[in-house]
């Protein structure tokens, strides 16, 4: 059988550009403008799209996923989101070896993939200064 034989080929529709957890964050934090942020798991880049229209200073994104990095990359170009960096790596990893600090970091559906949640939230917490919800 070939591959993608039979499987629904349209599109879904969650919009993930007008997520409501960035407008979420938007209310805890207050205006982003001018912060540095790290992103933890962008998927397809839709919330770097929501950050860095909100005005983040520069917005570091970690993806795990080949497949989503690469959709990452494609949406940077389209959007031409200047300010974004998209690294393919472990998000224990880089946060392992970069001593960076941001303003806040963003990890919106990271924590039930990771198999030491804590060990994430720990290594997080001294990336930044600042804390929130």
């Amino acid at each position: 059988m070939p591959s993608g034989h039979g499987l629904k080929t349209t599109p879904g529709k969650t919009n993930l550009f007008e997520d409501s957890r960035i407008g979420w964050l938007y209310q805890k934090f207050g205006p982003i403008t001018g912060m540095d942020i790290l992103e933890l798991g962008p998927l397809e880049a839709a919330h770097t799209y929501m950050l860095h229209n909100l005005g983040a200073r520069s917005i570091t994104s970690i993806e795990n996923s080949p497949r989503a990095y690469l959709k990452c990359l494609a949406i940077k170009e389209i959007f031409n989101l200047t300010r974004a960096t998209f690294i393919l790596d472990d998000a224990i990893r880089y946060l392992s070896s970069s001593d960076e600090k941001y303003d806040i970091a963003v990890a919106s559906g990271v924590l039930y993939h990771m198999t030491d949640p804590l060990g994430l939230l720990d290594a997080l917490s001294s990336r930044s200064d600042r804390r929130g919800c």
